[in-house]
């Protein structure tokens, strides 16, 4: 995995993880992702990890990052310049309604000549 992580990018391969704890993250992986979508985290271990990778100063945040609600998270990175607090909404929850095309109710294989 930390050559997957270190080399992928020579070759124009993305990488993101998902984790609930950070700490059991191999350093030198992380040290490799550029942008961070940082959820609650309550222990000041796995918050002292992020900081250490991360490319923006986020120990100012450690109390916000601490109190976050469930869907609430704050991203920081090259992504973006400044860290920036979003609201994660339950895909279940959305309205998704307004975005149906009439293309929607094709069959892929039909428009694809599949027989």
């Amino acid at each position: 995995m930390r050559e997957l992580v270190r080399e992928g990018r020579k070759f124009g391969v993305g990488l993101g993880a998902v984790t609930q704890i950070p700490r059991f993250f191999d350093e030198r992986i992380l040290s490799q992702f550029n942008t961070y979508i940082i959820l609650k985290l309550t222990n000041s271990s796995d918050r002292n990890i992020l900081e250490g990778g991360s490319p923006q100063n986020i120990s100012d945040m450690f109390t916000e990052i601490a109190t976050l609600y469930p869907g609430e998270a704050v991203i920081v990175g090259e992504a973006i310049p400044l860290a920036l607090p979003v609201k994660i909404h339950y895909f279940d929850d959305l309205d998704l309604s307004k975005y149906k095309r009439e293309s929607d109710d094709i069959n892929v294989s039909d428009d694809m000549g599949a027989v």
